[in-house]
């Protein structure tokens, strides 16, 4: 097996370039993943707010994410190999629509808590419907922090 540079030992690239995946079982550094460590899928098509967002939710100790997805395709496909314990889902992703995909993230993978993000008011409801567990603003760090933790305990509740 040829040796590979760091960074493609534990990050693979998808056929869109867009998405980013890790390994579940093996963080960056190539530490295991514990159990308790919140496993998160980053689901937007705006890579600077994936960035960001990748950035914020590394800061936190329990917190790691195991991909990034630039469109729902992508996410659904993801969730189903990563088992996440949270998809966070953009609800405004341009060209897609983030609800739709929340609620087929619920659908498609059970163990996945999916949390959307928005800036607008009006997509509450429709996050409901769609299966999403939170609807958070995207500029409300705490209640991002406090809705990833509450989405996981939630799931790991038996």
């Amino acid at each position: 097996m040829p040796l590979r540079r760091r960074s493609e030992a534990y990050f693979g690239r998808s056929r869109d370039s867009e998405s980013r995946v890790c390994c579940p079982y093996w963080g960056v550094e190539g530490k295991a993943v514990a159990d308790d460590i919140i496993t998160i899928l980053l689901v937007g098509n705006q890579p600077d707010i994936r960035r960001g967002l990748r950035m914020r939710l590394g800061l936190e100790p329990d917190i790691r994410v195991v991909g990034e997805a630039g469109d729902s395709a992508a996410a659904l496909a993801m969730a189903e190999d990563l088992a996440p314990k949270v998809v966070l889902v953009d609800a405004e992703m341009a060209g897609h629509d983030g609800i739709g995909a929340a609620a087929e993230l619920a659908r498609r993978a059970p163990c996945s808590r999916v949390v959307v993000l928005t800036l607008r008011d009006d997509a509450a409801a429709r996050a409901a419907c769609a299966g999403a567990c939170a609807l958070v603003a995207k500029h409300e760090i705490e209640k991002l922090m406090a809705a990833v933790r509450g989405e996981a305990a939630a799931g790991a509740a038996p």
